[in-house]
């Protein structure tokens, strides 16, 4: 969420340190290119010029190029996502302005290099996003501080969390565990700084870990070199009473 003077890589056993792509700039989401078909490296986030603005960089290895501005004030959660048209870059955050009838509600697609409105009706605006199949079929889900929704590709859905407190997210993600997908998220309750992990069942959700302390992030292990599954990194001793690894 802050501008740094370089920005690193990790790729192959070791670092490689670049220049960040903007001197003055805020830099809230990173993502790579889709499937894992590119060592591209995607930054969102906002810079002022001179209004607060969004702001989108990728990065060839070698190189940045401006994506463009236009999404609105911030980008705060990046993922791709394909709805039937073909697999796109899909964004969150915040709208241009407040009380706009034709903003973008911070949920917006870039395609061939514009962004375009994929939901114009009014909606729980998400700050997270997780591409997942929940085995109704691939969704595109977000999260607020205590709203799950999901996008089909045509419509929004809303679901009820009934054991879900409202928490600092920091974490949003689809994890295969023990043969199934699963959408777990995690983060930190500002009562109590207790971190609590949960998971959407299809139906409902539940909650999955409690930890003595905070949670920083939830990450999912997709290569399988560290054995598969989901990991909880933190500032906590035990999670549902397991201890943790320093």
């Amino acid at each position: 969420g802050r501008t740094s003077d370089d920005i690193g890589i990790y790729e192959d056993g070791h670092w490689t340190w670049v220049e960040p792509p903007v001197s003055r700039g805020s830099f809230y989401t990173a993502l790579t290119g889709p499937d894992g078909q590119s060592d591209d490296i995607y930054l969102g986030g906002s810079i002022y010029d001179p209004d607060r603005v969004s702001m989108l960089f990728r990065h060839d290895g070698e190189e940045w190029t401006d994506l463009g501005r236009g999404f609105g004030r911030s980008i705060t959660d990046m993922e791709w996502f394909d709805d039937g048209s073909g697999v796109k870059l899909y964004a969150t955050g915040q709208p241009p302005s407040y009380g706009d009838p034709d903003e973008l509600f911070g949920f917006a697609r870039l395609n061939d290099g514009q962004w375009e409105v994929v939901a114009p009706e009014r909606m729980t605006r998400p700050i997270h996003l997780c591409a997942h199949d929940d085995g109704s079929g691939p969704r595109l889900f977000g999260m607020n501080y205590d709203v799950l929704t999901s996008w089909d590709g045509h419509t929004w859905s809303e679901y009820e969390l009934t054991e879900y407190t409202e928490t600092e997210l920091a974490s949003f993600v689809s994890v295969a565990v023990n043969g199934r997908q699963e959408l777990v998220w995690g983060g930190n309750s500002g009562q109590d700084d207790i971190g609590r992990v949960w998971r959407w069942t299809g139906s409902s959700d539940e909650l999955v870990g409690e930890a003595d302390g905070e949670i920083d992030a939830i990450i999912a292990d997709t290569t399988g070199e560290l054995g598969g599954g989901l990991f909880a990194v933190g500032d906590f001793r035990h999670i549902n009473g397991v201890p943790a690894l320093n």
